[in-house]
Protein backbone atom coordinates (compact mmCIF):
# COMPACT_ATOMS: atom_id res chain seq x y z
CA UNK A 1 0.00 0.00 0.00
CA UNK A 2 2.83 2.36 0.87
CA UNK A 3 4.56 1.81 -2.47
CA UNK A 4 1.35 2.55 -4.37
CA UNK A 5 0.80 5.80 -2.50
CA UNK A 6 4.41 6.85 -3.11
CA UNK A 7 4.03 6.07 -6.79
CA UNK A 8 0.81 8.10 -7.02
CA UNK A 9 2.40 11.05 -5.23
CA UNK A 10 5.40 10.86 -7.59
CA UNK A 11 3.06 10.94 -10.59
CA UNK A 12 1.31 13.98 -9.13
CA UNK A 13 4.68 15.75 -8.87
CA UNK A 14 5.59 14.76 -12.44
CA UNK A 15 2.29 16.14 -13.73
CA UNK A 16 2.88 19.33 -11.73
CA UNK A 17 -0.27 18.85 -9.67
CA UNK A 18 1.62 19.19 -6.39
CA UNK A 19 4.97 20.62 -5.35
CA UNK A 20 7.91 18.33 -4.67
CA UNK A 21 8.10 19.54 -1.05
CA UNK A 22 4.56 18.29 -0.42
CA UNK A 23 5.17 14.79 -1.79
CA UNK A 24 5.48 13.15 1.64
CA UNK A 25 2.24 14.65 2.93
CA UNK A 26 0.27 13.62 -0.14
CA UNK A 27 1.78 10.14 -0.08
CA UNK A 28 0.70 9.66 3.53
CA UNK A 29 -2.78 11.05 2.83
CA UNK A 30 -3.21 8.78 -0.19
CA UNK A 31 -2.11 5.79 1.88
CA UNK A 32 -4.69 6.57 4.58
CA UNK A 33 -7.41 7.04 1.98
CA UNK A 34 -6.60 3.74 0.24
CA UNK A 35 -6.57 1.86 3.54
CA UNK A 36 -9.95 3.30 4.48
CA UNK A 37 -11.43 2.42 1.07
CA UNK A 38 -10.10 -1.13 1.23
CA UNK A 39 -11.37 -1.56 4.79
CA UNK A 40 -14.88 -0.37 4.01
CA UNK A 41 -14.97 -2.44 0.81
CA UNK A 42 -13.93 -5.56 2.71
CA UNK A 43 -16.51 -4.95 5.43
CA UNK A 44 -19.18 -4.41 2.75
CA UNK A 45 -18.23 -7.60 0.94
CA UNK A 46 -18.24 -9.74 4.08
CA UNK A 47 -21.52 -8.25 5.27
CA UNK A 48 -23.06 -9.03 1.87
CA UNK A 49 -21.92 -12.63 2.17
CA UNK A 50 -23.64 -12.97 5.54
CA UNK A 51 -26.75 -11.08 4.42
CA UNK A 52 -26.43 -8.26 6.93
CA UNK A 53 -25.37 -5.47 4.57
CA UNK A 54 -28.06 -2.91 5.56
CA UNK A 55 -27.42 -3.40 9.27
CA UNK A 56 -23.67 -3.00 8.85
CA UNK A 57 -24.08 0.16 6.75
CA UNK A 58 -26.35 1.68 9.41
CA UNK A 59 -23.79 0.78 12.09
CA UNK A 60 -20.89 2.26 10.11
CA UNK A 61 -22.84 5.45 9.39
CA UNK A 62 -23.85 5.97 13.02
CA UNK A 63 -20.36 5.13 14.25
CA UNK A 64 -18.84 7.65 11.78
CA UNK A 65 -21.23 10.37 12.98
CA UNK A 66 -20.37 9.65 16.61
CA UNK A 67 -16.64 9.79 15.86
CA UNK A 68 -16.98 13.10 14.01
CA UNK A 69 -19.04 14.71 16.74
CA UNK A 70 -16.75 13.50 19.53
CA UNK A 71 -13.58 14.65 17.74
CA UNK A 72 -12.36 11.06 17.34
CA UNK A 73 -12.49 10.11 21.01
CA UNK A 74 -13.73 6.56 21.43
Amino acid sequence: MEQLSIHLADRMVQNQIIEDEDRVYYSYSIQLLLEKIIGISLISFISSLFGVFPEVMVFLSVFAIIRMSSDGYH
